[in-house]
């Protein structure tokens, strides 16, 4: 029977990925998967501010908050206060969106490197 019930999760797992895939913020209805790295991953990276519907837990993740910011930077916005302090998370989403420096932390606002591209991007 377990073998059974790991098979049909694998397809229910696959179905998810495929939607999300397609359409990242379908996370949001996908209550059963958002704690799926998966799932979220292949959300991300279609639509970054799918991250806004992942679990606390997976917005700690750095390599998953990566893909979200360089798929639109503003989902800097969900990520952990932590990351929204890393030099490399928010260097990346600035890179995609200037306007992503707002969600980064005071420190990192007021950094010469992210105001000078920041100012490349035609945003002020």
């Amino acid at each position: 029977m377990g073998g059974r019930l790991a098979i049909l999760y694998k397809k229910k797992l696959d179905k998810a990925v495929q939607k999300v895939s397609e359409k990242g913020l379908r996370l949001q209805s996908l209550v059963d998967f958002k704690t799926n790295r998966e799932v979220v991953l292949a959300a991300v990276k279609q639509n970054g501010l799918a991250l806004g519907f992942a679990t606390a837990e997976l917005r700690v993740d750095k390599g998953l908050v990566l893909a979200a910011v360089v798929q639109n930077g503003l989902a800097l916005e969900f990520a952990t206060a932590e990351l929204q302090a890393n030099n490399r998370v928010v260097l990346a989403a600035v890179k995609q969106n200037g306007l992503a420096l707002g969600f980064a932390t005071a420190e990192l606002q007021a950094d010469q490197e992210m105001l000078q591209l920041t100012a490349s991007s035609g945003v002020v």
